[in-house]
């Protein structure tokens, strides 16, 4: 339902003298409904980029601590590309 849909809906009820506050109320649902759906990509979006930091982060403290050995150039560079390519156009 798109708002021009919502207006001719609007437009007939008014013409039968009926109120047309039923459509609006379904089109702002339609519109919030949209909005929760971004919100949450966007938070399962911010969640997989924490995690990927998180795991590099620990993997540098190891080492900054010793208990892991230096990291070679290969190594370091598959930790930059983990932290700035996404998942799914990383090669595996």
């Amino acid at each position: 339902m798109t708002k021009n849909n919502v207006i001719a809906e609007c437009g007939e009820a008014l013409a039968v003298g009926e109120s047309c506050g039923i459509y609006e109320s379904a089109y702002n649902l339609i519109i919030y409904a949209k909005s929760l759906e971004q919100q949450t990509k966007f938070m399962r979006d911010y969640e997989l980029s924490l995690n990927k930091r998180a795991s590099v982060e620990q993997e540098l403290f190891d080492v900054a601590n010793g208990s892991k050995p230096i990291l070679t150039k290969e190594q370091c560079r598959k930790l930059a590309l983990k932290l700035g390519v996404p998942d799914n156009w990383r090669k595996k």
